[in-house]
């Protein structure tokens, strides 16, 4: 196993995130998370976490107080840390505002609720789909992973707000007959990380989404929101078997 990528960032109101991506994993990939003051005398504040992501709501009053971070990742083979990891710098009291405004825009007055699915990259392979001959998927709507290759698709869904543009009124003529662009723009704000190929549901309409594409605007180092390019999934793929289990 190999730990590709380790970030920690700062989210409303003062709650740090830490974000993490592995690879050559064998089996189901399972982090203990540490956290101190000091990068010699860190202390386990959850064990076990399966999502690639940890959301650390740590009280702090001083915005100039930092805090060490380091995971544990375990597979069924292997065992991976990190190097305890500071914040670089303490996150900007006007990026802090920015991101705080635009949440209230989503939440009071776009109220678009939806579920954000992140996709399972790795972990345990599924024993319906996979083929480890040929490392792919060879089965078509498989309800046991969703077509990632990875026992249930997707990690648990975190309750957003976003903004969604509506659907260019087109058709275009191709070799094959008339098609009609099914990709729209839209907006969200800095958690969770987007990453193409994760999935949104709308809560109260029922579409889903895939991210094709995600922007980021960064303030002196800080999230503030997301940008997204999205593509409607047809409403007769595997997807919309998923339940729409969390609301913001």
């Amino acid at each position: 196993m190999k730990l590709e990528e380790y970030k920690v960032y700062f989210s409303f109101p003062d709650a740090r995130i830490l974000w993490w991506r592995f690879s050559n994993t064998k089996g189901p990939v399972k982090v203990d998370v540490y956290r101190s003051q000091s990068p010699e005398e860190l202390e386990k504040i959850a064990e076990n976490v399966e999502e690639p992501f940890y959301y650390d709501m740590v009280p702090v009053s001083d915005r100039f107080v930092n805090f060490y971070y380091k995971i544990v990742a375990k597979d069924d083979i292997s065992q991976v840390e990190s190097e305890p990891t500071l914040l670089p710098f303490p996150p900007h009291p006007i990026a802090k505002s920015v991101v705080k405004m635009e949440r209230h825009y989503l939440e009071k007055f776009i109220k678009r609720r939806a579920n954000y699915y992140i996709r399972k990259r790795y972990g345990e392979r599924c024993i319906y789909c996979w083929d480890e001959i040929k490392m792919r998927t060879v089965k078509e709507n498989c309800e046991n992973c969703y077509g990632t290759g990875f026992v249930g698709g997707y990690y648990k869904p975190i309750g957003i707000y976003i903004q969604i543009m509506p659907l260019v009124r087109a058709s275009v003529l191709s070799p094959i007959g008339e098609t009609k662009p099914d990709e729209t723009q839209a907006w969200m704000s800095n958690f969770p990380l987007a990453t193409p190929g994760d999935l949104i549901v709308e809560v109260d309409l029922g579409y889903r989404w895939r991210v094709v594409a995600s922007t980021p605007f960064v303030f002196q180092g800080y999230i503030t929101r997301q940008d997204l390019r999205l593509s409607l999934i047809d409403v007769d793929a595997i997807e919309y078997k998923l339940d729409r289990r969390t609301e913001p």
